[in-house]
């Protein structure tokens, strides 16, 4: 799977997964502001207060914007009059951008990623090439079904810069993805356990596959507030990580379906690991007949920016 449409490095079919390490583990002493359990330091309310370093893993709408009328003329005289007025159009800054010459023009827009319709964080670019990659995953405001995933940490506005004149926080990117959720759902590989339906009809075996990507989509929503995750928590970046990351969250919804339960619903929780910042992402499901529920979860580590790993995955859920 490319970047268009990345769905995980964390592959297979053991609904336990792996462990990895978390890290040295002690008693911590509880700081203001921390968690009175663990002692971990409690995330910014104020993303524009954070030092620098900040992990984020967003989930949006990346625009274009010029941030002054110097960069509006400049990108009317690149286009040869044909950029007018506030609005950007996507194909034409594209063509400009897609010449080297003209990457320059890229640290002079400001590019900013919304959730929910709201301008969350603005991305600085590090690089001609990264110019040209923000420029590449660029959509027209009215293509609605394009999901931008924003990976990276918060860094000082540089002074003077598009970012500054935008009065957002400013982040720098590693990594940049871009993809419907249609191509999401059909680029999401199959687990071990699916191999039954390779012994299905022809017609059974195309239904099972619309009804896993109708999930993988629904599932996606849920995990991301819409596609709207600001990405600035804890618990929203794991979310975004295993919604964009983890097949094996997708699947073992899909198993508890296949066993006539109905998912209840999905969260995010501290996890009171007080070696690093840890994050249990989880589901319950519902049996209908029982009036019993059960749950799912993994850990996801969001301690380090650009670095989220699974700590461990599904296992059952004791309450």
């Amino acid at each position: 799977m490319d970047d268009k449409a990345t769905a995980g490095s964390a592959q297979g079919p053991d609904l336990l997964g792996a462990v990895y390490p978390v890290g040295a583990v002690g008693q911590a002493l509880a700081a203001p502001g921390s968690c009175p359990t663990c002692g971990q330091p409690s995330p910014p309310l104020d993303p524009q207060a954070t030092s620098a370093g900040w992990p984020v893993f967003a989930v949006g709408q990346l625009t274009a914007h010029t941030a002054s009328v110097g960069a509006d003329k400049q990108l009317a005289q690149l286009t040869g009059g044909a950029h007018q007025g506030d609005q950007i159009d996507v194909g034409l800054l594209q063509q400009v951008l897609s010449r080297h010459e003209n990457a320059y023009m890229g640290f002079h827009l400001a590019w900013v990623l919304s959730t929910a319709g709201v301008d969350t964080f603005t991305v600085v670019p590090r690089s001609d090439d990264h110019v040209a990659r923000l420029a590449e995953v660029l959509s027209p405001p009215e293509d609605g079904e394009v999901v931008h995933v924003i990976v990276g940490k918060t860094i000082p506005a540089p002074p003077d810069s598009p970012s500054a004149a935008a009065g957002l926080p400013a982040v720098q990117a590693c990594q940049v993805l871009a993809f419907t959720l249609q191509e999401f759902a059909a680029a999401m590989p199959e687990d071990q356990a699916s191999s039954d339906d390779q012994e299905a009809s022809g017609d059974d075996q195309g239904n099972r596959h619309a009804e896993f990507q109708t999930l993988v989509r629904r599932v996606f929503l849920r995990l991301t507030n819409g596609a709207a995750l600001p990405g600035f928590t804890d618990e929203q970046r794991a979310s975004a990580y295993v919604a964009s990351q983890y097949p094996g969250f997708y699947h073992g919804i899909r198993h508890a379906q296949r066993d006539g339960k109905v998912l209840a619903g999905v969260y995010a929780r501290h996890s009171h690991s007080t070696g690093r910042r840890v994050v249990s992402v989880g589901f319950t499901v519902r049996h209908p007949r029982a009036d019993m529920t059960e749950g799912w979860h993994c850990l996801v580590d969001v301690e380090e920016p650009c670095l989220h790993f699974l700590v461990t995955g599904l296992r059952p859920t004791y309450e």
